[in-house]
């Protein structure tokens, strides 16, 4: 049976070439590629910053997110893989300890198409099918959010970038899903003087009324992960922690609530920087109630 992991990509000699070779590799070949496995077992030895930087920088790498025609650049992808690479830094992540544990509990996501140590061996790089390509940094966004509301996992910023550089490492244990379900979630990102700083910040009284509004009427407006999503932030960066309890109320109108995910939810939204305001929820609630009075 064909692996979903059995796409080209494109093949560097090292994170200082910014040209790729001709020839190419599928996902599949780099992650049981072993030629390099001394190198890594070397570097995972090495304390020194600057000097585990300077090894990873000689390593070869690819562009997990496609095929690039010349110099990477988002205008010279060729082909998008399909796929999504994420790391999971130690740095980022100072409570995780045993990285064993950490892979084992990502593997429980049916997204994930493989789970390996980074060439450091102080983190976990994942490779994970999505539905749109073409929607590659908002699919980020999703999975940003769904690993730390799910896993409490942070994961690395950069990683939003199509053209990032994954160099190659080395796992002895590594986790496998070749048949990988596709990611379908994706957060867009909202527009400028749309959905952001409508009206100014701390306007309590103005989020109040349009929650109320939404209970009286009985209208679920958490249809999608993206308006959920949007929902919690404005209600975390209004009420903070107090406002738990109004989101679960909100968040009970829809026949898909479940407590125990909605709580992880808003504590993920507690963590986000979005300035989300009452005019991103009055958008919202707009949308969903137009549709209703239109049905």
């Amino acid at each position: 049976m064909k692996s979903v992991l059995e796409v080209e990509v494109s093949v560097y000699q090292s994170y200082m070439h910014p040209m790729p070779f001709e020839e190419t590799l599928t996902l599949l070949e780099w992650v049981t590629h072993n030629g390099f496995k001394d190198e890594v077992n070397a570097l995972r030895k090495l304390t020194n910053l600057k000097k585990i930087k300077d090894a990873k920088a000689e390593l070869p790498a690819i562009t997990p997110s496609g095929l690039f025609n010349g110099k990477r650049a988002h205008h010279t992808l060729k082909k998008h893989s399909g796929f999504i690479c994420l790391d999971v830094d130690g740095k980022d992540n100072p409570h995780i300890s045993d990285w064993e544990k950490a892979k084992s509990a990502i593997g429980n996501s049916v997204n994930v198409a493989y789970a390996g140590l980074s060439a450091s061996g102080r983190g976990i790089f994942m490779l994970i099918p999505i539905a749109y390509p073409e929607k590659h940094a908002e699919h980020f966004t999703a999975l940003q959010f769904y690993f730390l509301a799910e896993y409490g996992i942070t994961v690395d910023k950069a990683c939003r970038d199509v053209c990032r550089l994954r160099g190659i490492s080395y796992d002895s244990n590594p986790y496998f899903n070749h048949n990988a379900t596709l990611v379908t979630k994706y957060i867009e990102q909202p527009k400028i003087g749309s959905l952001r700083q409508d009206e100014p910040i701390n306007n309590n009284n103005a989020i109040k009324q349009v929650l109320d509004d939404v209970m009286s009427l009985k209208t679920d407006i958490t249809g999608n992960y993206n308006d959920w999503f949007n929902i919690g932030c404005v209600i975390a960066n209004e009420y903070g922690e107090k406002g738990r309890t109004m989101y679960h109320e909100l968040s009970k109108l829809s026949p898909k609530y479940k407590s125990g995910e909605c709580d992880r939810q808003y504590s993920a939204c507690l963590k986000t920087k979005y300035s989300y305001t009452v005019g991103t929820l009055k958008y919202i609630y707009n949308k969903y109630y137009s549709r209703k009075f239109l049905e």
